[in-house]
């Protein structure tokens, strides 16, 4: 259980819950089968069965209306549940910023999707109900799909950040085994003779020059290491092996060490530009639009369950992790 660092708010929900339990108990067993099923309780607010029924019922107009929001398939107890509660903690956060989705912004919002479909409000309404949906519903369901793309927008989007060099390193990743690629490099070369390295600081040699490139600092085994500044350098420069070993790298990182005419050799990757840039302008926006909402789902969940602690949040199904 998840509670609140807000006392009365944790008071209210438990003696809602204390009141609604009391009252099941003092019926007969019989008529208590007729009562609905608390499913959980978000602060003051019970979440039923039926409410997780009627979702689940006309789940396919929820995810054409709200993908954002219902993108799952199964939609399970669980995940009808989690689904309400994330529009909850988002409804909060927005009101906490001030931003309130009115009726008038809701109905505002309907009016363009009719025009769009070039529906009348009669042929929406029909078509809500062959979908087993009511206005209200249609009319909430588009509230929280405005409310999302607001807190995506407002709240979420200055939590992330993809670099260019990130977009970089995705590009080369998934057209390495294009040989038509060619690159120019910025590099630093770090060298030091084979045999003043035994195996054990061989396989060290790399993390020791990644600490160096950090703090300046090397071990007394490397005190020979020499340091070459290549500057900016194209493919046509280095031996197949240096341009086969720098693919494979990212900007930014320390390559493998390799062994070239007795030295162990590996480098510092300052810079790593395509020369056939126009395949890397082309696919640019695609892999950064991929990495951010990659990283949009690692955020937001990581959003809410820090916004879930300052709530009163109880589930009432063992399989539902808290």
């Amino acid at each position: 259980m998840k509670r609140s660092n807000l006392p009365c708010s944790t008071f209210i929900a438990l003696a809602l819950l204390l009141s609604c339990l009391s009252y099941l108990i003092s019926i007969p067993k019989a008529e208590a089968k007729l009562l609905d099923k608390i499913m959980a309780v978000f602060d003051d607010k019970i979440i039923t069965l039926s409410e997780v029924n009627q979702i689940k019922s006309n789940a396919t107009i929820r995810k054409q209306i709200a993908p954002q929001i219902y993108y799952f398939n199964d939609f399970s107890p669980q995940e009808v549940v989690a689904s309400i509660t994330q529009t909850l903690l988002i409804r909060g956060a927005l009101g906490d910023s001030g931003i309130i989705i009115s009726d008038n912004h809701v109905e505002s919002e309907i009016k363009s999707t009719e025009k769009r479909l070039q529906l009348d409000r009669e042929s929406l309404l029909t078509l809500l109900h062959n979908s087993n949906t009511s206005f209200e519903e249609y009319f909430e369901i588009t509230r929280a799909a405005i409310e999302y793309d607001a807190f995506k927008s407002i709240i979420l989007t200055p939590l992330i950040s993809i670099t260019e060099q990130n977009i970089k390193n995705t590009f080369y990743k998934q057209y390495s085994s294009k040989q038509t690629l060619s690159f120019r490099y910025d590099l630093i070369a770090y060298s030091i003779e084979k045999s003043k390295l035994n195996s054990n600081q061989a396989n060290n040699l790399k993390d020791a020059v990644s600490q160096y490139q950090k703090n300046g600092l090397l071990p007394e085994e490397l005190r020979d290491l020499s340091v070459t500044d290549l500057g900016n350098i194209s493919e046509d420069g280095l031996t197949p092996e240096m341009v086969a070993l720098l693919k494979n790298s990212d900007e930014g990182s320390i390559s493998d060490p390799i062994v070239v005419h007795g030295q162990y050799q590996l480098f510092f990757i300052k810079s790593k530009n395509l020369v056939e840039s126009d395949i890397y302008l082309k696919n640019k926006e695609r892999i950064e639009r991929e990495l951010f909402e990659k990283e949009a789902q690692q955020v937001l969940i990581a959003w809410l369950e820090r916004e879930k602690q300052k709530h009163f949040i109880e589930y009432f199904f063992e399989t539902l992790s808290k």
